[in-house]
């Protein structure tokens, strides 16, 4: 028995939604309307909370990320205020901390700045600086006394 429902058109579409309603009324009917009130409340909280965490995470973005100057290299980042980071420039070890990064150097470390003197001058100006500093810096003969060899006493 080959039965051909094309005929009935529209009602095969609107039969799925019959039956979902007919569920839901006679879970009312019933007393188990509550299974029906929490089947709307997850649903509603499974389409607003991704809109809360949306909005939850760019507040937070808002006040942690910052951006500001590597120390060292001067090379501009972005970091999270109170984590470690490392400079993709000059791979230095930094901590961003209040609005500005800042070098995490062990205890006892002694920082220095590094000045290349083998570079020759390169201007006029230089080469008569370099000469006066020589002038300034001859060498001075100094006789050394070997005080513990004198005499104290007359």
């Amino acid at each position: 028995m080959n039965q051909d429902f094309r005929g009935l058109g529209g009602l095969s579409r609107i039969s799925n939604w019959l039956i979902l309603l007919g569920i839901i009324w006679l879970l009312g009917s019933v007393g188990l309307g509550w299974l029906v009130k929490s089947v709307f409340i997850l649903m509603g909280f499974l389409i607003n909370a991704p809109i809360v965490a949306f909005w939850g995470l760019r507040w937070w973005l808002n006040r942690n990320l910052m951006e500001a100057t590597c120390p060292v290299c001067s090379a501009p980042l972005v970091g999270i205020n109170g984590q470690q980071t490392r400079c993709p420039s000059c791979q230095e070890p930094l901590k961003a901390t209040d609005g500005e990064f800042q070098r995490l150097t062990p205890p006892g470390t002694v920082d220095v700045d590094v000045v290349d003197v083998s570079a020759g001058p390169t201007s006029a100006s230089a080469t008569a600086k370099d000469s006066e500093f020589r002038r300034l810096s001859a060498p001075i003969d100094v006789d050394v006394i070997d005080v513990s060899a004198v005499d104290t006493q007359e």
